[in-house]
């Protein structure tokens, strides 16, 4: 059951980060078609080395790594969205005001 978690958390993470999985495997060192059966769960035990590489690629800890916490769909499909965007720093400047305002 960790594994597939840890496989739906790697798959979360690339694509909020906007990363493709060739992207992804470049930045951690890794083949291309590992990943995908990582990401596919289709490898039961990953290797700590590799699971490192994959944490290190993504620039976060351990920590954050295992947080599990759900995320709404609808978000990360935002998200997901909003990195393939052309103008994704424009659209990400009017959410901040979107923000700032309704904090006041």
């Amino acid at each position: 059951m960790l594994s597939a978690k840890v496989a739906a958390r790697i798959k979360e993470l690339r694509l909020q980060n906007g990363l493709t999985q060739e992207t992804l495997a470049e930045l951690a060192g890794l083949d291309l078609s590992y990943l995908g059966k990582i990401e596919r769960g289709q490898i039961e035990n990953i290797k700590i080395e590799t699971l490192d590489k994959i944490i290190k690629a993504f620039k976060i800890d351990y920590p954050s790594f295992f947080a599990f916490k759900k995320e709404d769909n609808d978000i990360s499909r935002i998200i997901h969205d909003l990195n393939s965007i052309d103008k994704r720093n424009d659209i990400i400047r009017v959410f901040k005001q979107i923000i700032a305002i309704s904090k006041n």
